[in-house]
């Protein structure tokens, strides 16, 4: 017989799962928004990472992330974040997810798509309350 306790860990975890995407989501909707630096770097614990591989470098901590972001839009001046098929396991307090990054973007002189595994959010951590995330890799860059 389920009780409620079990209910509602199972319904936590459903939502911390929505949370998660509403991470990548605004992340997303930030960049596609002529990279907000301050909305960015928003969604990071002040430890965080961000790893954009070998071509964008990575950054560690919030200010580091915000300073990298407030020249992006010089980089890239448009870009669409399109992020599906996301695999996300919450075990308490700590997540992994992943998804697929299918990326239309412009870069000097250049039109490029981006059709390759997304960012992950390897760390993901609740800070007060609130999912934040504490590293983001680009796993098709490790090598």
């Amino acid at each position: 017989m389920t009780t409620l306790e079990d209910l509602a860990a199972r319904i936590r975890y459903l939502e911390d799962i929505e949370a998660i995407k509403v991470i990548k989501a605004r992340y997303c909707a930030y960049c596609d928004a002529g990279y907000d630096p301050e909305g960015i770097a928003a969604l990071f614990t002040d430890d965080g990472v961000w790893d954009g591989g070998r071509t964008f470098g990575r950054r560690e901590g919030k200010v580091a992330i915000r300073r990298h972001f407030e020249a992006a839009s010089q980089r890239i001046s448009i870009a669409r974040h399109q992020v599906m098929n996301p695999i996300i396991e919450v075990d308490g307090d700590e997540a992994t997810a992943e998804w697929l990054l299918f990326q239309p973007c412009t870069i000097p002189a250049t039109v490029t798509l981006l059709p390759r595994p997304c960012g992950s959010l390897p760390r993901t951590t609740t800070v007060t309350a609130a999912w934040l995330t504490s590293g983001w890799c680009r796993k098709w860059s490790s090598t």
